[in-house]
């Protein structure tokens, strides 16, 4: 109504004004019929505009102003979340060239974001020298797979100061399969690193340590057994029995803590040469029969008939052997089998090792290559061992390029097995690696 009355006096105060005018511009509007309605429309445009303002323009800034502000929000806050985490995030547009990170990844290298050129080569500058070429080889990889990765690496911070950093990166491809963008997070790891270094030089000590005089000790108890200093007693034999029993367990316990840390050190050698997985096999049940035997359990090896070459360290092959049939025959029922077997599929061959237990819980199978872990059907550990057994194990075959896993069924039994590339015969023995 307001608008309409405005309207009204606008209209009647133009018509007033007109005949006020000048000749000329009456003799304009004569000629020229379009300068009357143009002006009506100014003047309604001009009344109109609040109203346009309010209605419609006013709620769009507004929404805009909110959206804005709960954009800063959510920055700031996923800002707070990587400054309290430790781990900032970057991205690289591999077509500019251009490497963009955000404020935690700045306080992570320890430079400004003045200091900071923006391009791939000054992060890779960054990287210490030693672990340049794993970071390239990590990314050349998953380029060419297209799956993301993880590299632990170290850079050089303010003053020469070493830090540890966890990368994780995926890149994006375009519809002709090029990289155009990778991103990803990084994590200062320096504490961690740290800690798990003075955790493996403690458990390298104590290990070395309780070796030595462990051997002695076991050593004089079977001396003693085997009579070294005369008869026995009944009552004595069965308190050695046990202290032997106890003393294998303890340097089972040891001799695996050492190879944990010679793993993770990367000082395991591995003399890699032909192997035949027939005859390791042959030799591993074997050497386990008087284990299975106190467990009342056969192990069943069916012959295959002709050798099966691998690449592989005889020894450290048979290690991994010595663990899955001892793992099986121990959670085992009492009468049951254990088959080891062989299946060739070219250019791979798997070593199967089934046994006819309890199986793998639902719950336990994520997390049954974990260090200090150990299946078990009850709710009270039942088994002995160090639970190192099977992470060790897996450690291993990834050394020899392998894979390993499992299948299991509740009441059923499970079935272990690990995979290698088979090999030629005659093909020439390798040095020893680490």
């Amino acid at each position: 109504m307001r608008v309409a009355l405005t309207l009204i006096v606008v209209e009647t105060a133009i018509m007033l004004v007109i005949p006020a005018l000048p000749d000329g511009f009456h003799a304009a509007t004569a000629q020229n019929f379009w300068l009357l309605p143009a002006l009506d429309a100014i003047v309604l445009v001009l009344l109109a505009s609040p109203i346009i303002y309010f209605w419609a323009v006013r709620p769009f800034v507004l929404e805009r102003g909110r959206n804005e502000e709960l954009l800063r929000i959510q920055n700031t806050r996923f800002e707070e979340a990587q400054r309290v985490g430790n781990i900032g995030s970057w991205e690289l547009d591999l077509i500019r060239d251009e490497l963009k990170w955000t404020p935690e990844a700045y306080r992570i290298f320890e430079i400004t974001p003045e200091e900071f050129r923006g391009t791939q080569d000054f992060f890779l500058n960054a990287i210490h020298p030693d672990d340049l070429e794993g970071v390239r080889a990590a990314y050349t990889q998953s380029l060419e797979t297209r799956q993301p990765y993880i590299s632990t690496h170290r850079i050089f911070a303010k003053g020469g100061r070493v830090k540890w950093l966890e990368e994780r990166c995926s890149t994006e491809f375009d519809a002709k399969g090029n990289p155009v963008k990778s991103m990803g997070t990084v994590q200062d790891i320096t504490e961690r690193m740290a800690v798990e270094t003075a955790k493996n030089q403690f458990i390298s000590l104590i290990s070395h340590e309780l070796k030595t005089p462990l051997t002695s000790i076991k050593g004089s108890l079977d001396l003693i057994t085997a009579g070294a200093t005369g008869r026995v007693p009944d009552k004595a034999k069965n308190l050695i029995d046990i202290a032997r029993r106890n003393g294998d367990r303890l340097m089972s316990l040891v001799n695996d803590l050492l190879d944990l840390e010679q793993l993770e050190s990367g000082q395991m050698l591995f003399n890699m040469c032909q192997t035949d997985l027939t005859t390791l096999i042959s030799e591993a049940v074997e050497s386990c029969q008087g284990y299975a035997d106190g467990y009342e359990v056969s192990i069943i090896a069916p012959a295959v008939g002709h050798p099966v070459y691998v690449h592989g360290d005889h020894g450290r092959l048979m290690q991994v052997m010595a663990n899955l049939i001892s793992n099986a025959v121990k959670f085992s029922n009492k009468g049951g089998k254990v088959v080891v077997s062989l299946v060739i599929d070219e250019p791979n061959v798997r070593v199967l090792v089934q046994d006819q237990g309890q199986g793998i819980p639902e719950k336990a199978k994520n997390t049954i290559f974990d260090r200090f872990t150990q299946a078990d059907t009850s709710d009270t550990r039942q088994k002995t061992g160090s639970g190192l057994g099977l992470n060790i194990t897996k450690s291993i075959v990834e050394k020899h390029g392998g894979t390993i896993g499992f299948e299991s069924q509740i009441g059923v039994g499970t079935a272990f097995y690990f995979d290698l590339e088979l090999e030629t015969a005659g093909a020439e023995p390798a040095l020893a690696t680490a």
